[in-house]
C-alpha cells in the first residue's frame, strides 16, 4: 500500500517509457502526416487544393515583408572541383 502513498516515486518510474511512447507516437503522426500531403501532391487532386489553398497563401504573402533579409549569409564562391582520389593514389605511386 505504501507503494500508492508516494506518487513521484511511481510515477519517476514510469517516465522514460512514457516519454519514450509519447515521442514514438508524434514521430509516427509527423510521418503519417507526410505521407499524406506527399500522397495528395502526386495525385489528380492536387491542382484542387492548390486552389483551395490559395487564399490562404495569398493572405500569408500580404502579411509577410516583401525585401525580407536572408536568414543565412549567402556563399557565392563557386564550387572547387578536386582530383578523384583513385587519381591521387596512382599519382603518388
Amino acid at each position: 500500500m505504501k507503494f500508492f502513498l508516494h506518487p513521484p516515486a511511481w510515477l519517476s518510474a514510469a517516465r522514460l517509457p512514457l516519454q519514450a511512447a509519447i515521442l514514438a507516437y508524434v514521430g509516427a503522426g509527423g510521418l503519417a502526416g507526410a505521407a499524406v500531403v506527399g500522397g495528395v501532391m502526386l495525385s489528380p487532386v492536387r491542382e484542387a487544393v492548390q486552389e483551395a489553398v490559395a487564399p490562404a497563401r495569398l493572405f500569408v504573402e500580404s502579411v509577410m515583408p516583401q525585401n525580407m533579409p536572408s536568414i543565412f549569409p549567402t556563399d557565392p564562391r563557386p564550387a572547387v572541383a578536386s582530383q578523384p582520389i583513385e587519381s591521387r593514389i596512382i599519382a603518388h605511386w
